[in-house]
């Protein structure tokens, strides 16, 4: 997702991923994606349980995460809603701007500045999908088609959310050799972006 320019062929493209900034002192840069080749050693949050699962005959992986919030579902919604909260699950967020006067609702657009591996990058996300109470997706615009669908259950106690991040691989004999570093990086954004909601909503 984003956008620094003018495009390469789309086979030769990869996906920002727009969960979380690259930290750590060695990197691997493959053209519009930088990954912390660290992440790959890293635990997942003892919160949060991430499972991933690629979709069949196509370079469409799914990353999903849960975690347990104390708040109501209605509470963990009215967040996850709010464009002004979204640098809670979209790190590296440094601008998000309504285009136009909509700001909330199915259809909403905003124009986003990103800075991710030391690189600041543009692009528009779109709320696609939204159930209140209950669940919604941010969706990049670009054609990459990251998106972000979080799914509320309630329970006694507080909410489990479910997060699902849908991401394009990158294709060719180079994606194959990144892709793991990839899937480990969407891995640990994913668990970041579910812990910084529980915190934000259930501090202990």
């Amino acid at each position: 997702m984003g956008r620094e320019g003018s495009g390469s062929p789309r086979s030769r493209r990869t996906a920002e991923i727009w969960l979380s900034p690259c930290t750590g002192p060695q990197y691997l840069s493959t053209g519009r994606l930088v990954l912390d080749k660290q992440v790959a050693c890293r635990h997942a949050s003892r919160y949060t349980r991430v499972t991933t699962a690629p979709e069949e005959l196509s370079l469409r992986q799914t990353v999903q995460g849960r975690t347990t919030i104390a708040a109501s579902a209605g509470t963990v919604f009215e967040c996850l809603a709010d464009y002004k909260c979204a640098d809670l699950f979209i790190e590296g967020l440094e601008q998000l701007t309504p285009v136009g006067p909509q700001t909330t609702g199915e259809d909403a657009r905003f124009d986003a500045i990103l800075k991710l591996g030391g690189r600041t990058l543009r692009t528009t996300i779109v709320i696609t999908s939204l159930q209140p109470g209950r669940s919604i997706t941010w969706s990049s615009a670009d054609d990459d088609g990251q998106s972000l669908t979080f799914e509320l259950h309630p329970k006694r106690g507080g909410t489990t959310v479910s997060l699902t991040v849908t991401y394009e691989q990158p294709g060719g004999i180079a994606g194959a050799l990144i892709a793991p570093f990839v899937e480990h990086t969407v891995q640990h954004r994913a668990t970041g972006a579910l812990d910084r909601l529980r915190e934000h909503l259930s501090p202990e």
